[in-house]
């Protein structure tokens, strides 16, 4: 009897360390790995020795009466699942305007996210990186295909995590009729609120998935670093992240009014001869899309800029809860998030979105001054002269010059003075730098066949380890030069600074150049003089 107490009472002693100890216990393992999250147990993939967990609800569907509301979280016990959830294929895309003409796995249905992890165990946790991809907000699906190669959570030993936000009209269209059915009343930045709930989510439950939820890297590329911005303003986005790398962002931010905004997206109302928040919910996605205001589309931003650009509507809108005004002015009121960020872009940024354009490749010097003549000329003949003082260099060609001019106007200077202002504000660490790599071959994204230049996103790719997708055997150059921002960008995720063997990146005052080696040079980038007048007092919208 006495030995029969006495196991009794070590089992009662076991079960209650169990019931009460607060690390949480990883489930067993099977033949697919095997976690759990708030909303129940989750079983996923085994793909290159990487445990893979693909389409996850981070969120419920913003449908029906959720179209154009705030994401809702997978909280309540109605909105989980029983048994175990199969996480073995990932989730349709949001809607995007691209779409309509390329691309047809598209839902409204879409807000899923997906992680890459090398272990499950909790007693020793890794950084989290989670990729905010650089759609247009506008809606162009360029890059959808950007997948990190799983295998790289094992070799950098690091969790990856990738997400879908909502875009185009279904992400930030802003209405009256819209913000007169929710309290506070307003509306529009539902694709960054997305972002927010993504972030909350991974917080929550990154260490069931032996993730270190304090050490979390948001790398964000494109619009998606555009949104990483107001992230890094926000007090709503507080303590969900402990540091940045973000490339090739707008660094120009609107500081129109919700009134204002609402007023100029009347357009989309006419389009679909719809009055009402009703009329809208009942509209299918594809009218909803063909209905995008003419004032959305930024072709002209690939261009040169002309007093002929149409004035672009401003798709982020200061919304006075998660925006309440421009990113630089609520810096300087101290919203900033003050972690260390790293800040990119590349020479020919440009490339990505705007392609071969016609002609372009037969051009002459001739061709070259005309054309920026009939552009600028509409400006100022003085930056008309400067520019072409600046860039018609015989040592270079007019296709190359072309996208480097555009890409220094539209956003390497911009981004610049964005790199500035955040050092600025910041007392954390603040990196800058340049992609000025020309892969060995033109590449191919979506169908579409990019300038053999230092293009955005050119740094996404290497860091994802994707080269070798768009690049039939490699130079050299090519694998060196992925070798270097690997190296990096993942030395950043571990200690908080972009090493390359024992040298870190210089900070803000420099800026590095990255290619096949790193340059340092001191700021400001000696392009950005020419145009630093009509930078300071133009509208570049």
């Amino acid at each position: 009897m006495g030995v029969l107490m006495l196991f009794l009472a070590i089992i009662i002693v076991i079960i209650g360390v169990l019931l009460t100890s607060s690390e949480p216990q990883p489930l067993q393992k099977t033949a697919n790995p095997l976690t759990i999250t708030e909303c129940g147990q989750i079983q996923g993939l085994i793909q290159d020795g990487v445990y893979v967990f693909k389409g996850i609800p981070y969120a419920l569907p913003p449908t029906g009466e959720h179209r154009w509301k705030p994401p809702q979280p997978v909280a309540a016990i109605e909105d989980c699942w029983n048994g175990i959830f199969m996480a073995h294929n990932m989730s349709k895309s949001c809607y995007q305007k691209g779409s309509l003409i390329s691309h047809q796995d598209f839902s409204e249905d879409c807000l899923y996210l997906n992680v890459y992890t090398p272990s499950l165990s909790h007693h020793q946790l890794r950084p989290v990186i989670v990729y905010i991809p650089g759609y247009s907000l506008q809606g162009s699906y360029v890059d959808l295909e950007w997948q990190p190669n799983p295998i790289l959570a094992k070799e950098k030993d690091v969790l990856l995590v990738t997400f879908n936000y909502r875009l185009n009209v279904f992400g930030f269209m802003t209405l009256k009729v819209l913000s007169d059915a929710v309290r506070p009343p307003t509306s529009g930045n539902y694709g960054f609120y997305d972002q927010i709930a993504a972030l909350k989510w991974v917080k929550r439950n990154i260490i069931h998935f032996g993730g270190d939820a304090k050490k979390i890297t948001v790398l964000a590329h494109g619009s998606g670093a555009t949104g990483a911005v107001y992230l890094l303003s926000s007090l709503k986005s507080r303590n969900l992240f402990s540091q940045m790398w973000i490339t090739g962002p707008s660094a120009q931010f609107p500081d129109k009014t919700l009134q204002q905004v609402q007023l100029e997206n009347l357009q989309f109302l006419r389009n679909l001869n719809c009055d009402t928040r009703e009329c809208l919910l009942i509209k299918t996605p594809e009218e909803l899309l063909n209905a995008m205001p003419d004032s959305w589309s930024a072709d002209h931003l690939t261009d040169l800029p002309s007093t002929m650009d149409r004035s672009l509507s401003p798709i982020a809108v200061i919304d006075g809860v998660l925006v309440y005004d421009d990113p630089f002015t609520m810096w300087k009121d101290g919203t900033i998030n003050d972690v260390p960020i790293v800040i990119g872009s590349a020479a020919q940024e440009i490339g990505l979105w705007s392609g071969d354009r016609q002609g372009l490749n037969t051009w002459t010097w001739e061709d070259f001054i005309d054309y920026v003549r009939q552009r600028l000329d509409t400006i100022d003949t003085n930056l008309t002269n400067a520019v072409l003082d600046y860039y018609v260099r015989n040592s270079s060609t007019p296709k190359m010059q072309f996208y480097t001019m555009v890409s220094d106007v539209r956003a390497v200077c911009p981004i610049q003075d964005l790199t500035d202002k955040a050092s600025n504000q910041l007392e954390s660490s603040v990196y800058s730098y340049i992609i000025d790599y020309i892969p060995s071959k033109a590449i191919k994204i979506a169908n579409k066949t990019l300038p053999q230049v230092a293009f955005s996103g050119l740094d996404i790719i290497a860091i994802f380890d994707l080269l070798h997708k768009y690049i039939f055997e490699p130079t050299d150059a090519d694998i060196k030069f992925q070798r270097i921002i690997q190296e990096l960008f993942y030395t950043f995720v571990h200690t908080g600074k972009p090493f390359l063997g024992y040298s870190p990146l210089k900070k803000a005052a420099y800026i590095n150049f990255i290619g096949e080696v790193v340059n340092a040079k001191m700021a400001p980038y000696e392009n950005c003089h020419v145009w630093e007048d009509f930078l300071m007092f133009g509208n570049i919208n």
